[in-house]
């Protein structure tokens, strides 16, 4: 027997209730947690150092200490350029040093080679101006 569509609604709103009420807030996402920093070499095809600077206050003298650590990272389409800033997100091991890869870009250095490629890609009309201006006086 199959049962109405009233019937079947009713038990979906019941569970999507139940649901609804066991469910429990994220948990600060310790491990895998994508860090920002600051490209500041690209080493090789498809790599890329990047700058990952923290700080944190000492509980006892409220110093302030800073942290700083430069990751090696995968870049698949060589679109890293020494400026860039970048999210890095841990993955699978593509070299001995390099197991970190870039996740997405913060903001974009305007570079003269990456805007003759990619001339519309996340800059502004003002920054995409002075990109042509600064090619056109370097040819």
């Amino acid at each position: 027997a199959r049962a109405s569509a009233g019937a079947t609604a009713a038990l979906e709103a019941r569970v999507l209730q139940e649901l609804s009420r066991a469910a429990k807030p994220f948990a600060r996402r310790e491990r895998n947690r994508p860090f920002a920093g600051v490209v500041v070499a690209q080493s090789g095809d498809r790599s890329a150092m990047v700058l990952v600077k923290s700080a944190q206050v000492q509980p006892k003298y409220g110093n302030v200490l800073t942290h700083k650590k430069k990751y090696m990272c995968h870049d698949e389409h060589n679109l890293a350029t020494v400026g860039d800033e970048v999210r890095i997100q841990q993955c699978r091991p593509h070299s001995k040093r390099k197991h970190w890869r870039i996740h997405s870009w913060v903001r974009r250095e305007p570079a003269g080679v990456w805007a003759e490629v990619y001339p519309a890609y996340s800059l502004s009309a003002v920054e995409l101006r002075r990109v042509r201006q600064a090619f056109e006086e370097s040819r």
